[in-house]
């Protein structure tokens, strides 16, 4: 803590106020005085905390965050609550626009409202430069946020031949809308000024890119996959990221060559709207980058910039500084014995990061977390005050100065001592490498801004400070002449220099061809972005069925022409492995089934799991069909269905197991309305007996009230059905079964204990059995066959609830 500053503070307070600090009652006087100046009320403890003076009795006050406000601040009598100071006006008057952004919030805009924060002009949108949260996995959310919302308000027409999207960019935004374009049968047009794809990314070893974590302490930060329905991609350093990246679009690229083409070393130099109405509605003039600068005209329907958020300030062909994504040795040890002194000026995450590398030895966030981790309930209490903090900041359109350190301040040392205890048992902390932390702030308490970094490299931040970095405020500028950097106009000459400003937006539109009226309209932009999309927070505006069926549109159509309208499946994010695996164990039972198949018969088998969806819980089926009538790679993994769907949601649902055969088609018909299955009935007419076995497990977990709960529920169906009335007959076909099944509950759990996979933790509760609804009509219906004593469905248990989000294992697991 900065106790120097707080003594210089304290002191301040009570010389404006006039009191004297031995006075009678002083604790109450100045808490008064506080909130005659600021209208705030300021609590006990943080009162002898910060400023030493011992409690008064009968003062209770509440507070949130009223002292650290005073940070930085001289002119009491200019106060003004940063609650109630509002964001500059944009520079152009557009009264439509402004009072859209003023009276919304994200989650109520429409598409086409949404569209309004990156339109530049008709026909022309930017891919979120001014929105704070710079991920790779954010881009990718915001690139299918905007494909999404143009076709939802018919702006890209899926169904105009040879509609054609311009891109700049290929980055992983340009990528990611490229892709969805391609597979929606659009046609696309690539413009990059660099020879490759991703090539701020690609190569470099020493950054590791996560899709979630920092959404952390959220449910489901942790999980290493990026659930998106193109260009997916898993935890790895950024040049493997890329490589992944790079891979499923050179797949999409092929697979629609004739729609596709990309013009590498180019950059558009003018835009203008096409007179000609015969042709396309946009111009685009290219500029080859290099060579003999010559141009060539490209057409399209709809332009969209994603050039991304550009190289950070301070990183020019002068500088010694290096850019965030080139490889570094910060990390490692010295072994020249050379300079150990760092400063680091900047503290958004970039920076933040940078900082832990030099003073936690082998850092990454898989070992940060394990630490935190290493004591469970202490974890547990931390993890549940640090969420409270996060819940907080979320609850305020703009956040007071000094909010997170108070929030955390709040946080006693015993919750998280363990943590440090733990980095210098394990010998992490380098106490041979110097750090001093830069940023404008004059203080570090005042530093830390919720709006510009996680709230785990805040906390980490928080926790080193006191006996492992120090931090100076100040301003720091390289004089381009000398090549030399100075700080408050001081030489710097000690420290090795690393520059985290954040990115040179302006570098990027100055080197666009945009109008004056267009980069008028980019500062509206830019103010709207900020107020409306605050603290980093992008969700995606879609779901991954939606964004299928853009992906299907052209096929669907031609079916519908042929056979009239068609039922769309929807279908959800599945890790490969999780597929992996369980198809490897359904490729076992079809093996041993069609050794019972009779002559002329068909049957099929799959296996299904309960997922998540936007707060929903549906049952996901996680491999494809395997069998006679349908075999890997049919498409129907992945597909989603209502937990009251059906013999396979009675099973989730209840937990028990289910044969129905199709012996009478009236008494059948009764039990497809009793399990919701009548708009589905066409999809079953062929099988004629249908089996659903569930694989149980024990669970617990705690509320958001504080309840626990304990029981158990389904935590796998596993289905067969065959177009033979009698395949299930035979007491050697259900015992067949029955040792697969628990073959395959015996090998999950054995890769689980002895590390070869993992899984996800649980994004959702589990189904809590409720009993069987559907008892008495389904017992007295003819086509019902008692299974309580044929051993199906006893013994199939796992030891704990599991995700099924399934992971191999790895170096670079989370834990």
């Amino acid at each position: 803590m900065e106790k120097k500053y707080f003594e210089e503070l304290k002191k301040e307070i009570l010389e404006k106020s006039g009191i004297k600090e031995d006075i009678p009652n002083k604790f109450k006087i100045l808490s008064n005085e506080i909130y005659r100046l600021t209208n705030r009320k300021i609590g006990e403890k943080t009162l002898t905390r910060f400023f030493g003076i011992d409690r008064g009795r009968g003062f209770a006050a509440n507070t949130e965050f009223a002292l650290l406000e005073y940070v930085g601040r001289k002119d009491w009598s200019s106060y003004e609550s940063p609650l109630d100071v509002a964001l500059p006006a944009a520079t152009v008057p557009d009264p439509t626009f402004l009072d859209l952004v003023s009276q919304k919030e994200s989650k109520d805009l429409n598409d086409k409202e949404y569209l309004e924060l990156f339109k530049i002009e008709d026909r022309q949108y930017i891919i979120g430069i001014y929105q704070g949260g710079i991920t790779v996995y954010k881009q990718q959310i915001r690139a299918l946020n905007i494909f999404n919302a143009l076709i939802s308000s018919k702006q890209i027409r899926l169904d105009e031949d040879g509609f054609t999207i311009g891109i700049v960019g290929g980055g992983v935004a340009g990528l990611t809308f490229a892709a969805a374009a391609l597979k929606s049968n659009l046609v696309v047009r690539l413009f990059e000024k660099e020879p490759h794809y991703l090539h701020m990314q690609s190569g470099c070893d020493t950054r590791k890119i996560h899709p979630n974590m920092y959404e952390w302490p959220d449910t489901g930060s942790l999980f290493p996959y990026a659930k998106l329905p193109v260009l997916s991609w898993q935890y790895d350093t950024a040049s493997n990221v890329s490589k992944q990246i790079i891979k499923n679009f050179k797949k999409i690229k092929e697979e629609h060559s004739i729609n596709y083409g990309e013009y590498m070393r180019t950059k558009p130099v003018k835009v203008e709207k096409n007179e000609n109405k015969s042709q396309k509605k946009i111009k685009i003039t290219l500029e080859q980058v290099g060579g003999d600068k010559r141009t060539v005209p490209v057409f399209c329907d709809l332009l969209i910039y994603a050039v991304g958020y550009g190289i950070e300030g301070g990183v020019n062909p002068a500088s010694h500084t290096f850019s965030y994504w080139r490889n570094d040795s910060i990390g490692q040890s010295n072994l020249r014995n050379g300079n150990n002194h760092y400063m680091i000026s900047g503290l958004g995450d970039g920076g933040l990061i940078d900082l832990f590398r030099l003073k936690i030895y082998d850092f990454s966030y898989e070992y940060i977390l394990t630490v935190f981790k290493s004591n469970p309930t202490a974890f547990k209490n931390l993890k549940k005050k640090l969420s409270a903090v996060k819940k907080a900041a979320l609850e305020h359109k703009e956040i007071p100065d000094g909010f997170l350190v108070y929030q955390f301040s709040l946080i006693v040392k015993n919750d998280y001592a363990y943590i440090l205890k733990a980095l210098k048992d394990a010998d992490r902390i380098r106490e041979n490498i110097h750090v001093t932390l830069n940023g404008s702030e004059p203080t570090f308490l005042a530093s830390l801004d919720f709006k510009k970094i996680s709230l785990l490299n805040a906390f980490l931040a928080y926790i080193l400070e006191e006996d492992h970095f120090k931090y100076e405020g100040g301003r720091i500028v390289m004089k381009i002449a000398e090549k030399r950097y100075y700080f408050n106009d001081n030489l710097l000459e000690k420290e090795n220099l690393i520059v985290r400003h954040g990115t040179l937006k302006s570098a990027i539109i100055n080197g666009l061809p945009f109008s004056e009226q267009q980069k008028n309209r980019l500062k509206l932009l830019e103010t709207a972005q900020i107020k409306i999309l605050p603290y980093g927070i992008v969700q995606p505006r879609w779901t991954i069925a939606e964004i299928n069926n853009h992906f299907t549109y052209a096929q669907r159509t031609l079916a519908e022409d042929e056979q009239g309208p068609q039922k769309q499946k929807r279908v959800e994010y599945l890790t490969p492995q999780t597929l992996s695996v369980c198809t490897s164990f359904v490729s076992v039972l079809n093996s041993v089934l069609e050794k019972f198949k009779a002559s002329g018969q068909d049957y099929r088998t799959s296996i299904y799991r309960v997922t998540d969806v936007q707060g929903d819980l549906f049952f996901q089926q996680i491999t494809s069909f395997f069998g006679t009538r349908s075999m890997s790679g049919d498409g129907s993994a992945k597909r989603v269905y209502k937990l009251d769907r059906g013999n396979i949601g009675y099973s989730f649902t209840t937990g028990k197991p289910l044969l129905i055969v199709r012996n009478d088609e009236k008494a059948f018909e009764e039990i497809v309305a009793l399990l919701n299955l009548k708009s589905y009935y066409n999809e079953i007419k062929d099988p004629k007996s249908f089996l659903t076995i569930p694989i149980v497990s024990d669970f617990s977990f705690v509320d958001a009230e504080g309840v626990h709960h304990t029981g158990t529920s389904t935590n796998a169906v596993l289905y067969i059905d065959s177009t033979d009335e009698h395949f299930f007959d035979a007491a050697d076909v259900k015992e067949a079964i029955l040792s697969v099944a628990k073959g395959f509950v015996k090998s999950i759990e054995h890769m689980l204990k002895h590390e070869q996979l993992f899984m996800a933790d649980l994004e959702y509760h589990p189904i809590v059995l409720n009993g069987d609804k559907y008892s008495d009509k389904l017992y007295n219906n003819k086509c019902y066959i008692d299974l309580v004593n044929t051993g199906l469905g006893s013994g199939l248990k796992f030891s704990e609830y599991h995700s099924f989000d399934i992971m191999h294992n790895s170096p670079e697991r989370f834990v």
